[in-house]
């Protein structure tokens, strides 16, 4: 999935994805935060957050790196603001940003 997603594929990997789902296999955090990745960086960002929210109702709890994919993101695509509220989402849920966090956010400034 990660590859159709490089190659801009995205129909062929929510097929890949809604097949997989079918089948009742359900992605781990990794194969997620591939997924928001692939979402997050072709200007997808919306669809990263609503697969954030998923994570959540399927009891995955997302983590540092999850949150620093969207983020980052959301800054690539001059989403700052939005990308602060996720900052302020991440901290809400008992995350500490890093450096790659805080330097994402200055850089898109």
């Amino acid at each position: 999935m990660c590859t159709l997603f490089k190659k801009g594929d995205f129909q062929e990997s929510e097929r890949l994805l809604n097949k997989i789902l079918k089948r009742e296999v359900f992605p781990n955090l990794i194969t997620s935060n591939l997924l928001i990745q692939g979402l997050s960086v072709n200007g997808q960002q919306h669809e990263a957050a609503r697969m954030l929210e998923a994570l959540r109702k399927e009891g995955l709890n997302a983590d540092v790196v999850t949150f620093n994919i969207l983020i980052c993101g959301l800054c690539k695509h001059s989403k700052v603001a939005e990308a602060e509220s996720y900052l302020h989402k991440m901290v809400n849920r008992g995350f500490d940003p890093d450096t790659f966090t805080y330097n994402t956010i200055i850089g898109a400034y």
